[in-house]
């Protein structure tokens, strides 16, 4: 992910790999990943609406209006979009899910649902479909703890785990002919 540009590291020469994605670095990673390397799309959503657009870094103001236009990125809230808060795993699901839709990517692959998963509960109804296509393409799994496998649905998900998902997706993802 770092050698084809879709992932930098924080500055000070350090890539901090565990630290918690944020929600407008996500969209960076996909707007590189997507081929807007250093450049701008004309495809961008007026983020005034979110009373904390103003929090969005410089670096990421084409990402996250690219990202909200294409409807990959959603507000948390109708007044906040959040560009700060930690992306969760469902949030990351999610969004790749859209992504593949959008973009020509099969996405017909399901697990038959996430039993397997002790706290398949704790995934909201937005995420719920994306996490079954995420798990079964086997860009997400699960974690062992105690015994139970679990999804993680609400945690944070860290710089390499990101990176390890777009490798994965790469890999595992076909896109369809058009």
């Amino acid at each position: 992910a770092s050698k084809n540009g879709i992932v930098n590291g924080v500055g000070g020469g350090l890539f901090d790999p565990d630290a918690s994605l944020t929600r407008e670095q996500m969209a960076m990673m996909l707007y590189r990943f997507a081929g807007y390397l250093g450049s701008n799309t004309e495809k961008r959503a007026d983020l005034s609406a979110y009373g904390d657009a103003d929090a969005v870094s410089a670096f990421a103001q084409d990402a996250m209006a690219w990202a909200v236009a294409e409807g990959l990125v959603n507000g948390r809230s109708a007044a906040e979009l959040g560009p700060k808060a930690g992306a969760t795993r469902a949030e990351l699901a999610t969004i790749l899910f859209r992504y593949a839709e959008k973009h020509g990517y099969r996405t017909d692959a399901r697990l038959n649902g996430l039993e397997l998963f002790y706290d398949e509960g704790y995934v909201s109804q937005y995420a719920y479909e994306a996490l079954r296509w995420a798990t079964a393409e086997g860009l997400i799994g699960g974690s062992a703890e105690n015994s139970r496998l679990l999804l993680d649905p609400g945690g944070s998900a860290t710089r390499a785990q990101v990176a390890t998902i777009l490798m994965r997706f790469v890999q595992n993802c076909r896109a369809e002919p058009a």
